[in-house]
């Protein structure tokens, strides 16, 4: 009697061990073939941008992956001179959009030629803050005292910047040795033109040298740079030949040039994008 008790408590183990390993194998198979329908059907694409672009490519990235299913966006924001040298190190990224064409040039041996579109311009203005001492005009900057922070030389906003600068000393109307005395009024430089914006909300400087869609819904005065030539700050983005998602980073960058992306854009403080030769030695071209 107890031996046939053994006998079928044996039988019964040994299959529900067959079942257990048929569901386990089961489980496998289905795991690996959603795994593989995923893969085959998203995308996540890593874009490196000027972080003056962080409001506008958040919105555009909301209303691209809405458009598109399965894709997602990973933004990363910085300077794009960090961002340059990053990708130059070996940093893994679908696409690159920089405030400089220079910085597409100096690593174009990692860029997809065809692929390098201008998506935007921009200006730049001097953001005033509400609790400096009264500034009325570009003239006042190079007063005695005036705190003044901009961004570093070698970020784009930094090299505008001193451009600029450069520039106003030689026109009428200003002082004379007008560009020394306000980079003597330079109390910091930043690693980025949001860096820079934040000083000046924050009253730790006068005024500071800002892109006109940086000032956007601050509610921060400014004063106007005259005589700036369109297309001269542009927004270039491009294609890392490494990447895994060709097709839909360069579907990413027709949409910023597309007409419902220029309005994004352009609803943002930036300015359309133009075709045009790049001084930097990289033609672009781009016109929705």
């Amino acid at each position: 009697m107890s031996c046939r008790i053994v006998t079928i408590h044996t039988r019964h183990i040994r299959y529900l061990l067959i079942m257990m390993l048929a569901v386990s194998a089961l489980a496998v198979i289905t795991a690996a073939a959603c795994a593989s329908d995923r893969s085959e059907g998203a995308a996540t694409l890593r874009v490196f941008a000027a972080s003056s672009l962080t409001d506008v490519l958040t919105e555009v990235s909301e209303v691209f992956e809405a458009e598109n299913e399965g894709v997602q966006i990973e933004m990363h924001f910085a300077g794009s001179s960090r961002l340059r040298a990053q990708l130059d190190e070996g940093a893994v990224a679908d696409a690159f959009i920089s405030a400089d064409p220079r910085h597409i040039d100096a690593i174009a041996h990692l860029l997809v030629d065809s692929s390098i579109t201008t998506v935007a311009t921009n200006e730049m203005v001097v953001a005033l803050s509400d609790s400096g001492r009264p500034i009325q005009s570009l003239e006042d900057l190079a007063k005695p005292g005036v705190k003044i922070v901009i961004a570093l030389q070698d970020v784009p906003a930094g090299r505008y910047a001193h451009a600029l600068i450069a520039d106003m000393a030689q026109q009428q109307g200003f002082p004379a040795e007008f560009d020394d005395a306000v980079l003597g009024n330079i109390v910091s430089e930043e690693t980025n033109v949001r860096a820079v914006l934040a000083k000046v909300q924050l009253g730790e400087a006068d005024a500071g040298f800002v892109y006109q869609s940086d000032i956007r819904d601050t509610g921060l005065h400014s004063l106007i740079i005259p005589d700036q030539n369109p297309g001269d700050i542009a927004y270039v983005g491009a294609l890392l030949r490494d990447s895994s998602h060709h097709d839909t980073a360069q579907a990413f960058l027709g949409f910023l040039v597309s007409e419902a992306g220029q309005r994004i854009l352009i609803s943002h403080g930036f300015l359309s994008a133009e075709a045009f030769s790049i001084n930097a030695g990289v033609a672009m071209a781009a016109t929705p």
